[in-house]
């Protein structure tokens, strides 16, 4: 694994909520970008993680 994929960088507030509230993810750290301003949460990128990112995509799709 690159450094680039060791860690997932989560832009959407619904996501992250589905993330650290529903799938009881621990976030590393949160901040602002520095060109946009826009919020983010950093998360390490695991197995556990790509599955729910996986299952939060099924969910979105079927949504739409």
């Amino acid at each position: 694994m690159t450094n680039k994929d060791e860690y997932f960088y989560c832009y959407s507030f619904k996501l992250f909520k589905f993330l650290r509230m529903d799938m009881k993810v621990n976030y590393i750290c949160s901040g602002l970008h520095e060109k946009s301003l826009d919020k983010f949460w950093q998360f390490r990128r695991t197995e556990e993680l790509d599955g729910y990112l996986k299952v939060y995509s099924q969910r979105y799709k079927e949504i739409n």
